[in-house]
């Protein structure tokens, strides 16, 4: 299912499907577009792009955003010992979740769980990192971004856009809240998201 679906968005767009008689199947289609495209453009065999390139792309992204971000954590300013990051990377690698109990990465029942988290990891990890944004034209950037990863991550697993929704949100009205001195930045990094999000919900679902 996941390769017919994979291969026809690549040749006929997500409005034609050869999988629903008149009518078209916009399941994740982001992800599965990707390894359509990939399949097509390296003339890979098929189910080379969803059950070896795919996975590895996601395990080596994964694997590089949760190290950079959990060694990039300060705690009195004192940096984080070598195993913070080792710990973070296998608990996201191998921690499982309904229906698949393998771990994100290392299952094969779910292309789109897999890619999608690599662009939740990083859409988190840049809002985190642009509420300490210096100067407008760095926070401006940083907020296109992040619509972009927003955009990427509902268009691409639907459910990952209601935890990033969810747990920014939370953030936003904590930093109203207390009012601390980021909730301007934190405000505006919030509503990119949301803008992402709305885009990709109306175009893709």
């Amino acid at each position: 299912f996941l390769e017919a679906l994979s291969r026809v968005i690549s040749q006929f767009g997500p409005d034609q499907s050869i999988l629903m008689s008149g009518g078209s199947l916009r399941y994740h289609w982001f992800t599965y577009g990707w390894a359509g495209e990939l399949t097509q453009v390296v003339h890979l065999d098929s189910f080379v792009a969803l059950t070896r390139l795919l996975p590895l792309v996601a395990l080596l992204g994964m694997v590089l955003i949760a190290a950079s971000w959990a060694a990039s954590i300060r705690i009195n300013h004192t940096e984080s010992p070598w195993w913070v990051p080792t710990l973070a990377v296998l608990l996201i690698v191998v921690g499982g979740y309904t229906g698949a109990l393998y771990g994100v990465i290392l299952n094969f029942d779910s292309p789109s769980q897999s890619l999608t988290t690599v662009w939740l990891l990083g859409l988190v990890f840049l809002f985190l990192h642009g509420l300490s944004a210096k100067s407008r034209p760095a926070l401006i950037f940083i907020g296109f971004v992040i619509g972009l990863l927003a955009l990427g991550t509902t268009g691409g697993k639907a459910s990952h856009a209601v935890v990033a929704l969810g747990g920014i949100g939370l953030v936003v009205v904590a930093s109203l809240l207390s009012r601390q001195n980021y909730w301007k930045r934190a405000a505006s990094l919030g509503l990119a998201v949301a803008l992402g999000v709305g885009v990709a919900y109306f175009w893709v679902l």
